[in-house]
């Protein structure tokens, strides 16, 4: 089994195996003690939303988004498909919010655990 969960039906997590989880703590310097979330920002169609900065309470290590590649890297914001990583979060429950001008999300609480990547969704 794969070390990963699904926080809603809409975050894909299918894609993530034992292998690359273990490519990406590498990539990113995720420590085993923390998690790892994933959060998809969506609009109010269900479409990934560029240009959308995340953060956490308590705060993640580091906040990564995705590259052209789908790679995490650094930059304040996400790019067409959307997706931004929070590395190295405490275990127990994180509240993520979302912010782009112009736009409002919901926040909500996602509970991070130790050695696991956890995927979200962020909607309007």
């Amino acid at each position: 089994a794969a070390p990963f969960a699904a926080e809603n039906a809409m975050a894909d997590s299918s894609r993530v195996t034992t292998g690359n989880f273990n490519l990406l703590a590498l990539y990113t310097g995720q420590q085993s003690s923390n998690g790892i979330v994933i959060a998809e920002i969506l609009d109010a169609n269900s479409m990934p939303v560029a240009g959308a900065a995340v953060s956490s309470s308590p705060a993640a290590g580091s906040y990564l988004y995705s590259d052209s590649n789908g790679m995490p890297a650094g930059g304040s914001a996400t790019n067409t498909d959307g997706t931004a990583f929070l590395v190295n979060l405490a275990p127990g429950s994180i509240a993520i919010t979302a912010t782009k001008s112009g736009a409002t999300f919901k926040s909500h609480s996602v509970t991070a655990k130790a050695n696991t990547f956890t995927s979200t969704v962020i909607t309007q």
